[in-house]
């Protein structure tokens, strides 16, 4: 079951994901963060922290909407602490192309006119961040 709920803090938007993204799910997930884009919010934080597993069908979601918050200067994180999940970010090297946080908080907290994203350790260690280039 996958489920997602969408709340302003602040000069941020958070996309909250609950489930499994896959090709059931990334139709809702598409045009949840595609209508976000639309009504100009563009710095958003998806959070993650509820999802089990993301396909490769979820990844292109992902992807795509990142590609289309930097065409309107904005930025896309991410939040994510299921092992599964920072396992195919990591395989996938996507670690190093969104920038990764553990918590919801440290999301907020970081400045979203600063991409940076770096090497995640899979098994549970801390993110690495490098500054965009």
């Amino acid at each position: 079951m996958f489920a997602v709920t969408v709340r302003q803090e602040s000069d941020r938007t958070v996309v909250s994901c609950a489930g499994e993204i896959d090709l059931m799910s990334t139709a809702e997930l598409r045009t949840v963060i595609g209508d976000q884009i639309v009504e100009g919010r563009v710095h958003l934080v998806v959070d993650l922290a509820e999802v089990t597993f993301v396909d490769s069908s979820g990844l292109g979601v992902l992807v795509a909407a990142r590609r289309k918050t930097r065409t309107f200067r904005g930025s896309l994180c991410l939040v994510v602490d299921h092992p599964a999940v920072l396992r195919v970010l990591h395989v996938t090297a996507l670690d190093r192309v969104f920038p990764v946080h553990r918590t919801l908080a440290d999301a907020l907290a970081a400045d979203p006119a600063v991409d940076t994203a770096g090497p995640v350790d899979p098994d549970g260690g801390a993110a690495v961040t490098r500054p965009a280039g």
